[in-house]
């Protein structure tokens, strides 16, 4: 099936009837199929629960189209009237409410019984998606006071910082659901000023855990080349640094200091240890929306050693008017189209943006194969967007969705899964097969001179890894980044169907693990957490001065 969606009803049960190309042979004919989608309200209007923000009731919203643009809209009965802007493209927004394939079955084991998603959160039993990333704030001390900041000890007064018996706790926590996530990103504050942090790396790999981010401003990177190693051989993998833009202005309004220096001698650092690094913007229109491409190029010509940019538009918090809203608010198609505006249309919105859940028929294929589960991103299509770039020898990059038709290939390899018998004997046969449904989308005369089918199953297998033959990062001639645009969540814009799909989530002190917008924002259980683990900042300061003289 060649698959090209042209019209599209809802229809209320997670299907999306498409006429789509059946692809057979040389010949080419015209069909209705239905494609699974996540099982939430499609087509506009529509509407969803959400929340004042102002009391944090749960209220109904309405999401419509109005001039182009994707809103919502919203009453409180005691608290009035609230709009926002959701998505700036409402073409966009459309077609990727279509690329879901379908809901993940939930947990096969939970903390917390709800009779439903009540944001009693634990994780419980109404979750639909496993962690593909737990973060766990290590402290909310930090190098730098930055004015976007939500977890700073500077502005609270009071620390929070876990104990090494409490980063245990915390990595412990991550038995308690089923299946156990594979990814975990220690944060902060800034985690890398934890005296312990070392430890924690340590610890997260004895405890199984195959991959580990540091959220990190890269202060304590950039200043030193032996603390970059010493992370490295603790078992740090990648860095997840604040990167704002290019040029010191951008940091001083973002961050309250100039730090561009800082940030290349970081990279730098992490090029000469071994770390990775994926470039994590907080875009702000009326500060630094003009970054977004300028930031895309330095990734490209630095892709030796930066492997994805997460472009992050605000989430804003407190009490603001819809007017200096609008000033700041940045969107997800908005990041999609300046890049394609920046690269003359290298990058397009329409051709190579996915939501992430596009690429859950893999991890359903591998899972079949290996009688386990795989990492699956399962987030709903308002989380984030994703797309790849291949980068040749020379540096040019090329759009992966320019010679490779997803839409075909994922619809056919999610049907194709689903007739794989868990653990077959079969595994080759079966991943041979699945690599000839590629062949069948592989646009040959769009792909890159000298990119041949061979050589992009290649590329893949050292992407989807992990495996014996996989060739390490830094010896691939043709270099993969995973570029995303990832809006989390805040209480003007909180949809309930996006929390219970959240993938990305915190584990906790307190024993239980939280969707990341429900720790950040609406009930924002980062303060009620923290208030009960914290500690007076003068008070931490004489432990502190006690515990450096033993």
């Amino acid at each position: 099936m060649n698959v090209k969606a042209e019209h599209r009803v809802q229809n209320g049960n997670g299907f999306c009837p498409n006429i789509v190309n059946i692809k057979k042979g040389f010949g080419l004919i015209k069909k209705k199929v239905e494609v699974p989608t996540q099982n939430v309200p499609l087509s506009l209007p529509k509407t969803v629960d959400s929340l004042c923000p102002e009391c944090l009731s749960r209220i109904s919203a309405t999401i419509y189209e109005e001039g182009g643009k994707i809103w919502m809209k919203k009453k409180c009965e005691k608290h009035g009237e609230f709009k926002d802007l959701i998505y700036s493209n409402a073409e966009l927004y459309k077609k990727i409410e279509q690329w879901t394939f379908e809901d993940a079955p939930g947990l096969n084991k939970w903390i917390v019984n709800n009779p439903e998603c009540n944001l009693n959160c634990g994780l419980c039993n109404n979750h639909l998606s496993v962690g593909c990333q737990v973060t766990i704030d290590l402290t909310n001390r930090c190098n730098l006071n930055c004015p976007i900041c939500f977890a700073n000890a500077n502005k609270t007064g009071k620390v929070f910082e876990l104990t090494k018996e409490q980063i245990d706790l915390t990595l412990d926590n991550l038995d308690k659901i089923d299946p156990k996530p594979g990814v975990v990103m220690w944060a902060g504050g800034e985690p890398t000023v934890h005296p312990h942090f070392l430890y924690a790396c340590e610890q997260a790999k004895k405890k199984g855990i195959g991959y580990i981010l540091v959220a990190t401003n890269g202060i304590a990177i950039a200043n030193s080349l032996e603390f970059a190693k010493k992370a490295k051989e603790a078992g740090a993998d990648c860095l997840y640094l604040q990167f704002d833009g290019i040029g010191d202005k951008y940091y001083i309004g973002t961050r309250g200091k100039p730090l561009w220096e800082t940030k290349k001698k970081a990279i730098e650092n992490c090029r000469k240890s071994g770390l990775k690094v994926v470039l994590v913007p907080t875009v702000v229109k009326n500060v630094n929306g003009d970054q977004v491409g300028p930031i895309l190029d330095f990734a490209i010509k630095n892709s030796d050693v930066i492997v994805g940019i997460s472009y992050q538009p605000v989430s804003i918090t407190g009490r603001i008017k819809y007017e200096e809203r609008m000033k700041m608010r940045e969107t997800i198609s908005d990041v999609c189209d300046d890049i394609e505006e920046y690269t003359h249309g290298l990058l397009k919105t329409m051709r190579d943006w996915y939501p992430l859940a596009m690429a859950s028929p893999i991890s359903k294929l591998l899972a079949r194969l290996y009688g386990h589960f795989i990492l699956r991103p399962s987030c709903h299509s308002n989380c984030g967007l994703g797309t790849y770039l291949l980068i040749d020898p020379e540096g040019n990059p090329f759009p992966v969705t320019k010679f490779i038709d997803f839409e075909g290939f994922f619809t056919e390899l999610n049907e194709y899964q689903k007739k794989i018998k868990t653990k077959t004997k079969f595994k080759a046969l079966s991943a041979l097969k699945a690599f000839q449904l590629m062949k069948k989308y592989y646009k040959k005369e769009e792909a890159p001179n000298g990119m041949s089918f061979l050589k992009m199953l290649r590329i893949l297998d050292n992407l989807i890894g992990p495996s014996s033959k996989a060739v390490p990062y830094e010896q691939r001639e043709w270099k993969m980044m995973l570029i995303m645009s990832m809006q989390f969540q805040d209480s003007y814009c909180f949809n309930f169907d996006r929390i219970k799909r959240c993938n990305i989530h915190y584990s906790a002190p307190d024993g239980k693990l939280y969707p990341f917008c429900t720790y950040n924002s609406g009930p924002c259980y980062r303060e009620k957490v923290e208030s009960n683990f914290r500690v007076p900042l003068n008070e931490w300061k004489k432990r502190a001065a006690q515990n450096a003289k033993k």
